[in-house]
């Protein structure tokens, strides 16, 4: 007799997404107005609760739902330092400005852009939720692996792109986006992680693909709300300024798919709770061990001939993306991998 096992994670109920949405949209409607229709020293607070709001919805959206405020906390204190890298960088290539209405004093300004800038990684968090376990027939049937040495020469190639971009911005400014994902692709990989250049390089789309559409989303959700906004943000972009689409040249839209891959490799150096390893699907190795994925122990229901069933921890196959179950028959055992 098979028997369902029930997920390490019970599935979002509809009361917790409608209590989501009881805050969010209300959120939303108020911050968009404002963000739009007022020309104010407030405006950062608009952008950032237009942006709460909006990836509270996308986390509502998803399967798993909202990961918890600790959680959503932890990744906009991670995004704040990880915009203000770029801002670093861009003093030097100069590819986007901000047009001010209003003065800020340095420590203003500071905390207000700070502000702004958290909502980054978490909106991205919230994106690639929706749109990776909706690409599962893109999967691989077997992981590819990797070499500590291709992980390191990645590192390597990556730093070495950042004087390439200080020194020659005019000409290597699309690397302000590739640098920082190779190196932290790389650091993931050494760590045991799944590398997306490996997925890539082994015909492994999923992951690559789902991050790269959430990317892309946020990317225009972003330029939406900034071309009517006050203050706001225009780009500067050596021969490629052409077509915009918004303030933002058509091509430019490319830029978020590393970003993105950039910040979803960094979210997985990140501490986890229980409830991140269950869905983050770099929360086990995936490249580098010899014999296959190092794999989390899941539960195989097997019949037995005793009056009832029993229960044995075994370490099958495991599917890396987030939200993904599998179940699969084999002869008259019954077993389902939790992702």
């Amino acid at each position: 007799m098979n028997i369902p096992v029930a997920g390490p994670l019970e599935q979002v109920g509809v009361r917790s997404r409608l209590g989501i949405a009881l805050v969010a949209i209300p959120l939303l409607v108020v911050s968009w107005t404002l963000l739009w229709s007022l020309s104010s020293y407030w405006g950062p607070f608009f952008f950032t609760g237009t942006w709460v709001a909006a990836t509270l919805l996308m986390y509502a959206a998803g399967e798993r739902g909202h990961p918890g405020w600790r959680r959503h906390l932890l990744l906009m204190l991670v995004a704040g330092p990880v915009w203000w890298w770029f801002e670093l960088v861009n003093v030097r290539v100069g590819s986007w400005e901000y047009i001010r209405t209003s003065e800020y004093d340095g420590l203003e300004y500071t905390l207000l852009a700070s502000l702004a800038f958290s909502t980054v990684v978490p909106a991205l968090d919230s994106a690639w939720r929706l749109t990776l376990p909706r690409l599962r027939f893109l999967e691989a049937v077997r992981p590819p692996r990797g070499d500590r040495r291709l992980f390191a020469g990645e590192v390597a190639v990556g730093l070495g792109m950042l004087p390439l971009v200080y020194g020659f911005g005019e000409v290597f400014f699309p690397l302000v986006w590739v640098s920082p994902f190779l190196v932290v692709d790389g650091l993931v990989g050494l760590r045991g992680g799944r590398s997306i250049l490996m997925d890539l390089r082994a015909g492994e789309w999923r992951l690559a693909v789902g991050v790269g559409i959430a990317g892309i989303w946020c990317g225009i959700l972003w330029e939406f709300w900034n071309f009517w906004a006050a203050p706001k943000w225009i780009y500067d972009i050596p021969h490629l300024g052409f077509l915009k689409v918004f303030e933002m040249p058509i091509l430019g839209y490319l830029g978020y798919v590393p970003f993105a891959w950039s910040i979803y490799q960094l979210v997985a150096l990140l501490p986890r709770q229980r409830e991140d390893r269950v869905l983050d699907p770099l929360s086990q190795s995936r490249h580098l061990d010899p014999g296959g994925s190092p794999l989390p122990a899941t539960l195989r229901m097997r019949e037995t001939s005793g009056p009832a069933p029993q229960v044995h921890a075994v370490q099958p196959q495991r599917d890396h993306v987030a939200g993904n179950t599998l179940g699969r028959q084999h002869g008259s055992h019954s077993e389902r991998v939790l992702d």
